[in-house]
Protein backbone atom coordinates (compact mmCIF):
# COMPACT_ATOMS: atom_id res chain seq x y z
CA UNK A 1 0.00 0.00 0.00
CA UNK A 2 1.37 3.39 -1.00
CA UNK A 3 0.01 6.76 0.14
CA UNK A 4 -0.47 9.17 -2.76
CA UNK A 5 -1.40 12.83 -2.38
CA UNK A 6 -3.53 14.53 -5.02
CA UNK A 7 -6.89 14.12 -6.71
CA UNK A 8 -7.91 11.29 -9.06
CA UNK A 9 -9.20 12.55 -12.42
CA UNK A 10 -11.62 9.85 -13.61
CA UNK A 11 -12.43 8.94 -17.19
CA UNK A 12 -15.48 10.91 -18.25
CA UNK A 13 -16.36 9.46 -21.62
CA UNK A 14 -15.26 7.99 -24.90
CA UNK A 15 -11.94 9.30 -26.26
CA UNK A 16 -11.48 9.70 -30.01
CA UNK A 17 -8.39 9.98 -32.16
CA UNK A 18 -8.04 12.00 -35.37
CA UNK A 19 -7.03 9.65 -38.21
CA UNK A 20 -6.94 12.12 -41.10
CA UNK A 21 -4.07 11.94 -43.57
CA UNK A 22 -2.15 14.74 -45.26
CA UNK A 23 -3.34 15.38 -48.80
CA UNK A 24 -6.67 13.59 -48.30
CA UNK A 25 -9.88 15.61 -47.97
CA UNK A 26 -12.17 14.96 -45.04
CA UNK A 27 -11.83 14.15 -41.40
CA UNK A 28 -12.15 10.81 -39.67
CA UNK A 29 -12.06 9.79 -36.04
CA UNK A 30 -11.96 6.47 -34.27
CA UNK A 31 -12.96 5.60 -30.76
CA UNK A 32 -10.01 4.52 -28.65
CA UNK A 33 -11.72 3.85 -25.34
CA UNK A 34 -12.62 5.67 -22.17
CA UNK A 35 -9.73 7.63 -20.74
CA UNK A 36 -9.35 10.52 -18.38
CA UNK A 37 -6.64 13.09 -18.86
CA UNK A 38 -3.23 12.29 -17.33
CA UNK A 39 -2.91 13.61 -13.76
CA UNK A 40 -0.15 13.65 -11.16
CA UNK A 41 0.01 12.52 -7.57
CA UNK A 42 2.93 12.52 -5.16
CA UNK A 43 4.14 9.91 -2.70
CA UNK A 44 6.32 10.15 0.40
CA UNK A 45 7.70 7.02 2.03
CA UNK A 46 10.18 6.60 4.87
CA UNK A 47 12.84 3.90 4.67
CA UNK A 48 15.71 2.96 6.94
CA UNK A 49 18.63 3.01 4.48
CA UNK A 50 19.69 4.49 1.14
CA UNK A 51 19.92 0.91 -0.17
CA UNK A 52 16.23 0.44 0.66
CA UNK A 53 15.52 3.73 -1.14
CA UNK A 54 17.33 2.46 -4.26
CA UNK A 55 15.28 -0.76 -4.14
CA UNK A 56 12.11 1.32 -3.86
CA UNK A 57 13.18 3.28 -6.95
CA UNK A 58 13.41 0.02 -8.92
CA UNK A 59 10.02 -1.10 -7.60
CA UNK A 60 8.41 2.18 -8.65
CA UNK A 61 9.97 2.07 -12.13
CA UNK A 62 8.70 -1.51 -12.58
CA UNK A 63 5.13 -0.20 -12.11
CA UNK A 64 5.40 2.05 -15.19
CA UNK A 65 3.14 0.73 -17.94
CA UNK A 66 1.00 -1.33 -15.56
CA UNK A 67 -2.56 -0.94 -14.35
CA UNK A 68 -3.10 -0.35 -10.64
CA UNK A 69 -5.99 0.39 -8.29
CA UNK A 70 -6.05 3.77 -6.55
CA UNK A 71 -8.07 4.22 -3.33
CA UNK A 72 -8.64 7.78 -2.12
CA UNK A 73 -8.68 8.96 1.50
CA UNK A 74 -12.44 8.44 1.83
CA UNK A 75 -12.33 4.87 0.49
CA UNK A 76 -13.40 5.36 -3.15
CA UNK A 77 -11.58 2.91 -5.42
CA UNK A 78 -10.60 3.39 -9.07
CA UNK A 79 -9.41 0.29 -10.91
CA UNK A 80 -7.49 0.12 -14.19
CA UNK A 81 -5.45 3.26 -13.54
CA UNK A 82 -2.41 3.32 -15.83
CA UNK A 83 0.97 4.29 -14.37
CA UNK A 84 2.43 6.42 -17.16
CA UNK A 85 5.54 7.65 -15.34
CA UNK A 86 7.18 7.76 -11.91
CA UNK A 87 9.72 10.54 -11.51
CA UNK A 88 11.84 11.98 -10.15
CA UNK A 89 12.67 9.87 -7.17
CA UNK A 90 14.12 12.18 -4.52
CA UNK A 91 15.91 10.77 -1.51
CA UNK A 92 16.36 13.01 1.51
CA UNK A 93 18.30 12.03 4.64
CA UNK A 94 16.41 12.29 7.93
CA UNK A 95 18.63 13.68 10.65
CA UNK A 96 16.25 13.80 13.61
CA UNK A 97 13.22 11.52 13.92
CA UNK A 98 11.78 9.24 16.57
CA UNK A 99 9.63 7.10 14.28
CA UNK A 100 8.31 7.11 10.75
CA UNK A 101 5.16 5.82 9.09
CA UNK A 102 6.58 2.31 9.22
CA UNK A 103 7.06 2.59 12.99
CA UNK A 104 10.84 2.31 12.71
CA UNK A 105 13.36 5.13 12.91
CA UNK A 106 13.66 6.28 9.27
CA UNK A 107 17.03 6.97 7.68
CA UNK A 108 15.59 8.77 4.65
CA UNK A 109 12.44 9.98 2.98
CA UNK A 110 11.74 8.99 -0.61
CA UNK A 111 9.40 11.19 -2.64
CA UNK A 112 8.17 10.65 -6.18
CA UNK A 113 5.76 12.20 -8.64
CA UNK A 114 3.40 9.76 -10.32
CA UNK A 115 1.76 10.47 -13.67
CA UNK A 116 -1.41 8.40 -13.86
CA UNK A 117 -4.40 8.03 -16.19
CA UNK A 118 -7.79 6.44 -15.57
CA UNK A 119 -8.58 3.99 -18.36
CA UNK A 120 -11.90 2.32 -19.07
CA UNK A 121 -12.87 2.74 -15.46
CA UNK A 122 -16.20 3.41 -13.87
CA UNK A 123 -16.58 6.13 -11.30
CA UNK A 124 -17.24 4.66 -7.84
CA UNK A 125 -20.81 5.00 -6.55
CA UNK A 126 -21.43 8.33 -4.86
CA UNK A 127 -18.44 10.05 -6.46
CA UNK A 128 -19.05 13.36 -8.19
CA UNK A 129 -16.90 13.73 -11.31
CA UNK A 130 -17.02 17.55 -11.45
CA UNK A 131 -15.64 18.38 -8.03
CA UNK A 132 -15.16 21.94 -6.92
CA UNK A 133 -11.53 22.62 -6.04
CA UNK A 134 -10.45 25.60 -3.98
CA UNK A 135 -6.85 26.30 -4.97
CA UNK A 136 -4.55 28.90 -3.41
CA UNK A 137 -6.83 29.74 -0.47
CA UNK A 138 -5.42 31.87 2.36
CA UNK A 139 -7.18 29.86 5.10
CA UNK A 140 -8.15 26.30 5.94
CA UNK A 141 -11.71 25.18 5.08
CA UNK A 142 -14.37 25.31 7.78
CA UNK A 143 -17.76 23.81 8.58
CA UNK A 144 -19.40 26.48 6.39
CA UNK A 145 -17.50 25.41 3.27
CA UNK A 146 -20.21 22.92 2.36
CA UNK A 147 -22.80 21.74 -0.18
CA UNK A 148 -24.42 25.19 -0.22
CA UNK A 149 -21.13 26.55 -1.60
CA UNK A 150 -20.90 23.81 -4.24
CA UNK A 151 -18.47 21.52 -2.40
CA UNK A 152 -19.05 17.75 -2.63
CA UNK A 153 -17.49 14.79 -0.88
CA UNK A 154 -14.06 14.52 -2.51
CA UNK A 155 -13.65 18.26 -3.17
CA UNK A 156 -10.08 19.52 -2.75
CA UNK A 157 -8.91 22.62 -0.83
CA UNK A 158 -5.37 24.05 -0.83
CA UNK A 159 -4.40 26.36 2.05
CA UNK A 160 -1.33 28.28 0.86
CA UNK A 161 -0.85 30.16 4.14
CA UNK A 162 -0.78 27.06 6.33
CA UNK A 163 0.74 25.03 3.45
CA UNK A 164 -1.83 22.26 3.89
CA UNK A 165 -4.21 20.35 1.64
CA UNK A 166 -7.68 19.10 2.53
CA UNK A 167 -10.35 16.86 1.04
CA UNK A 168 -14.04 17.09 1.94
CA UNK A 169 -15.37 13.93 3.63
CA UNK A 170 -18.82 15.31 4.55
CA UNK A 171 -20.44 18.28 2.80
CA UNK A 172 -23.49 18.63 5.06
CA UNK A 173 -24.67 22.25 5.02
CA UNK A 174 -23.32 24.05 8.09
CA UNK A 175 -21.42 20.98 9.31
CA UNK A 176 -18.86 20.16 6.60
CA UNK A 177 -15.92 17.96 7.52
CA UNK A 178 -12.53 18.42 5.82
CA UNK A 179 -9.74 15.86 6.19
CA UNK A 180 -6.21 17.28 6.34
CA UNK A 181 -4.09 15.23 3.95
CA UNK A 182 -0.74 14.05 5.32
Amino acid sequence: MLDLTGAVVPATGQTVEDITRAGVDGTAYRQIGKRGPPFTMTSLVDVQTTAAAATLDGTYKALQGTLVTVVDCVGNSWSNVAVLDVSPIRIQAVTCATAGKSGANPGCLVSATWTLQCTNTSTPAGVVTNLKCALAQAVAPGVGDDAADGFAVGSYWQDTTGVKEYVCTDNTTGAAVWYEMP
